[in-house]
């Protein structure tokens, strides 16, 4: 990814104004935790799966760090609205409505061979 190391740049500017990273239901300092623990460039190469992605601020910074995010979202609305606003400019983002928590919640991504636990 080319724009990679420019969105990091981006997101490291972001994290030191002032309620840059303040949105969402975790700290600054977890956004943060993130960046730090998935900064290396091997990671643009690989996939992530988000279990409950809400309103998409940390799905918005996964999608800056790897460079494919599978973001569920039990609730249908709450993933139309977060794909449709948070994350609008995110072409790496699947968006997934889907109840992880239910037997086999998980199974029809079990088929892609591209997809490892």
């Amino acid at each position: 990814r080319v724009w990679r190391p420019r969105a990091l740049r981006s997101l490291m500017h972001l994290a030191n104004t002032e309620g840059g990273l303040a949105g969402g239901l975790t700290t600054p300092a977890y956004k943060l935790g993130l960046v730090e623990l998935f900064k290396s460039s091997r990671w643009g190469q690989a996939a992530v799966f988000e279990v409950g992605s809400h309103s998409g601020h940390i799905t918005s910074i996964l999608s800056l760090l790897f460079g494919l995010v599978f973001a569920s979202e039990i609730e249908f609305q709450m993933a139309l609205d977060t794909s449709a606003g948070t994350l609008r400019g995110s072409p790496n983002v699947v968006h997934l409505s889907m109840d992880g928590s239910r037997p086999y919640g998980l199974s029809m991504l079990a088929a892609n061979r591209n997809i490892r636990a």
